[in-house]
């Protein structure tokens, strides 16, 4: 039985997708037709979910209103008294269902916050996350220091998650996302979560440990559990202390997961930034006074820092994690931190996982959440630091491979949790189990392009957004929608003195969630690269779905993918009159 039903149009699947993982990651268990087991009855499975439920969400938009099919489950809802309804645009719901008060998602989940009153109603009628409940913390003995622990699952294997700066092993599970993240490890391993010494439920100190006592907190819980041997999975901070344990102790560490996370915090010269003493002085100074508010949550989850509910959270686990004092002292101390002469002698394989061309800061975001702060000393930041420190990792320790994920946050429960956890279990195990979502083939229009698509642009043309290797994708049921969403990326790009490039294909691709697979989109990358500034070039595909409209197209060149026997023409694309 599952927390929540949902009820969709299959043509909303992409973002409805999107709205399972937010609800899974605030610990709800949800049940949508892809879910149905193979050689049940399709009728019986559906009727079964629905009446056991103790929520049905359903996603009302101009194509699901016209389902009968979502009317009926829609209908039990009501009856109920256990409906939810959502709205993707700006449909009304069908007679019937006008008298509920419906939530809108127009936005979400650019706008996060759309979402809070959605989770606030669905608390009420199943409990907040009830499907997962926080484990025992437990105490473990490192030398006269109490390190607390919990341990989640009771896998084959183990994996000691070592924390970065900031932790509670309690009140973490309060966070979005942490929960979710443990449980997807256990799949595969009994997990072991636990405060360093000075952090969290663990004593506190005076004076920032040394990272070689920290480490010894890693035997201190291994031994309270049981576990001769692991695989560390060692996250900021944690990184260096496991990567010191590995060369260390090499007979009890089976593997290494090294997160965000880095070799010499200060820099290495040639290869990553280096922090001058003076700077990183200037920089813990303006920090410290904004400890405990949470606006590091735009470092820490930026995927989150535009919400301010999770700000708070965040903020109450700094207070919790830490005391202002003592979080300088370990920041000041980290600068120092330099395992360079442990990398070597670490025999364990090693998958070395960063952000891809992450925001570290959203300035004005922070800013805009926060009036009350002084935040004007902030600049923005779309460096590589984390994954410069990968790459030379992935070069110079012994057994490296490198993991690049685009979208993923500095603590890995904020954003692409279910793909950090299947690569990370495909590492461990050799095997991912995770059941994947059955690809529908549908005929789809994709746009490319080298400037941001703007949320009111693809909800004012019908448009999609598709998370594929950092580019601007989206994707569109008609040639059309894409053709003018593409013009107005053009201007919108030059409205604030940039040029933008544009690419539109069509064909059949393959949709598993809100991911999208297949030659199409490959296809209509590498016609990209075909256009020049403020251009908009489209396949033979879409210039003769697009007859008699308002574009004039002009063959330009020609482009053969390796398994076509014919190029493709490709043409550009101006609106008539220009």
């Amino acid at each position: 039985m599952a927390d929540i039903f949902l009820s969709y149009s299959s043509s909303d699947r992409a973002v409805v997708g999107k709205l399972v993982e937010a609800f899974e990651h605030r610990g709800f268990s949800v049940w949508w037709d892809t879910r149905i087991d193979l050689g049940t009855s399709f009728d019986k499975e559906i009727e079964k979910e629905l009446e056991q439920a103790q929520c049905v969400i359903v996603v009302w938009s101009k194509r699901s209103v016209e389902s009968d099919w979502v009317r009926e489950e829609a209908s039990e809802g009501l009856e109920r008294g256990v409906l939810v309804p959502v709205q993707l645009d700006d449909t009304r719901p069908p007679l019937g269902f006008r008298r509920s008060q419906t939530a809108s998602l127009t936005g979400w989940p650019a706008d996060a916050s759309k979402l809070d009153p959605i989770i606030a109603r669905v608390e009420e009628l199943v409990g907040a996350g009830a499907s997962i409940q926080p484990p025992q913390t437990e105490y473990a003995k490192s030398g006269d220091i109490s390190i607390a622990y919990q341990v989640i699952g009771d896998g084959p294997r183990d994996l000691i998650y070592v924390p970065g700066i900031v932790s509670h092993v309690e009140f973490s599970h309060e966070l979005p996302g942490y929960s979710e993240f443990l449980a997807g490890l256990s799949r595969f391993a009994r997990v072991i979560v636990f405060d360093k010494r000075g952090n969290g439920l663990s004593d506190r100190i005076t004076g920032a440990p040394s990272i070689a006592e920290r480490m010894e907190d890693v035997t201190a819980v291994m031994d309270a559990v049981g576990s001769e041997h692991a695989t560390l999975f060692g996250v900021s901070e944690g990184g260096p202390i496991s990567m010191l344990y590995a060369a260390t102790y090499p007979e009890r560490v089976d593997s290494l997961i090294l997160y965000e996370t880095f070799v010499c915090y200060g820099g290495i010269p040639g290869h990553t930034h280096v922090w001058d003493p003076e700077a990183h002085k200037k920089f813990t100074e303006n920090w410290l006074p904004l400890y405990g508010t949470g606006v590091s949550i735009a470092g820490f989850g930026a995927a989150h820092a535009g919400n301010k509910k999770v700000q708070q959270l965040w903020g109450q686990t700094e207070r919790l994690s830490n005391s202002p004092g003592g979080f300088k002292e370990v920041y000041e101390a980290l600068r120092e931190t330099d395992v360079h002469a442990a990398v070597p002698s670490v025999q364990a394989p090693c998958l070395v996982i960063a952000g891809k061309d992450v925001v570290r800061a959203d300035s004005e975001g922070m800013k805009r959440n926060n009036p009350d702060l002084e935040l004007d000393w902030v600049q923005e930041s779309t460096d590589n630091w984390f994954e410069d420190h990968a790459v030379y990792m992935a070069k110079n320790l012994p057994d490296a491979t490198l993991l690049t994920i685009e979208g993923a946050n500095h603590f890995p429960w904020f954003s692409k949790v279910e793909e950090i956890v299947s690569e990370v279990e495909a590492f461990v195990t050799g095997t991912p189990t995770t059941p994947a979502i059955e690809a529908e083939r549908v005929l789809s229009t994709l746009l490319f392009a080298t400037h941001s698509i703007r949320l009111e642009d693809l909800e004012k043309f019908n448009g999609t957004p598709v998370p594929y290797n950092g580019v601007h994708v989206a994707r569109f049921e008609s040639p059309a929608h894409a053709l003018s969403c593409a013009q107005a990326v053009i201007e919108g790009a030059r409205s604030n003195q940039r040029s933008a490039r544009c690419s539109i294909h069509t064909g059949e691709i393959e949709l598993s969630g809100i991911m999208i697979t297949g030659k199409t989109i490959v296809e209509c990358q590498a016609i990209l690269g075909f256009s020049e500034n403020e251009q908009i070039v489209v396949s033979a595909a879409v210039r003769y779905l697009m007859n008699g409209s308002g574009y004039q197209f002009e063959e330009i060149n020609t482009y053969k993918p390796a398994d076509h026997i014919d190029p493709i023409a490709l043409f550009s694309a101006t609106p008539t009159g220009e």
